[in-house]
């Protein structure tokens, strides 16, 4: 008994016009994704430290000082510190001016 359709496990594409097959994705690729993930991190970041408030903020500064002295390292606590504070203004100025450019229109 001959039919016209192949059977279920048999392959009738051409090699030729099949798509390459997939490949693990390269360096690059990776290193391009680590960086997406490092931007949307640092824009959460920046977003929160917006809508924060001084008071939550001093707190986990305190959280943040016990590993630091656990650690018994004190410079990368005072960078987080000073950047945050830093970041904590610009940040806020920008929400206040988006919600007064928003209340505006």
């Amino acid at each position: 008994m001959s039919t016209d359709q192949p059977s279920p496990g048999a392959s009738t594409a051409d090699p030729a016009n099949s798509p390459p097959p997939l490949q693990p994705p390269g360096i690059k690729q990776t290193f391009r994704d680590a960086w997406r993930v490092i931007v949307e991190l640092w824009w959460r970041f920046f977003d929160w430290l917006a809508v924060v408030s001084w008071k939550t903020l001093l707190i986990v500064y305190a959280l943040c000082l016990i590993p630091a002295a656990m650690l018994n390292r004190p410079n990368p606590y005072f960078l987080f510190i000073f950047v945050s504070a830093i970041v904590k203004v610009v940040a806020g100025g920008k929400r206040r001016a988006e919600l007064t450019a928003r209340q505006a229109t």
